[in-house]
């Protein structure tokens, strides 16, 4: 389906729920990573919040952390969070760094493992300094 979000949970209400990741392109991604970047580092109106939400809440395992919305990595330095579709966003707010992938692997089954290479790299190459 284009123009819809593939998920199951979503659908049953109607196309939209809250717990929908992002569905878009990759250049409109990188734009709103830009702006989460911006916000964080200019203290903007935006910038209590996003502070807020990269704050670990909830340990994983050792090494990461759960946010509200992302995955906390490298002490904290490094966020990410992936979405239904296989897409997923890296944030470095420190030091202004970012990465976007958009596949089109559900997150789940044997496209997760598929894609898990992938994301580790893009991990280490995110927090690599």
């Amino acid at each position: 389906m284009w123009g819809a979000a593939h998920d199951d949970n979503a659908a049953l209400m109607g196309g939209i729920a809250g717990h929908a990741g992002v569905f878009s392109t990759p250049g409109d991604l990188a734009a709103y990573a830009q702006a989460l970047i911006t916000a964080y580092q200019d203290g903007g109106a935006l910038s209590g919040w996003l502070r807020a939400s990269l704050g670990p809440h909830a340990p994983i395992e050792p090494g990461l952390d759960r946010g509200l919305s992302w995955v906390l990595a490298d002490g904290g330095r490094t966020t990410y969070h992936h979405g239904f579709t296989g897409t997923s966003l890296y944030l470095a707010p420190d030091t202004g760094r970012y990465l976007v992938i958009c596949t089109n692997a559900v997150y789940h089954g044997a496209a997760r493992t598929r894609i898990a290479p992938l994301q580790s790299l893009a991990l280490k190459t995110i927090a690599a300094i």
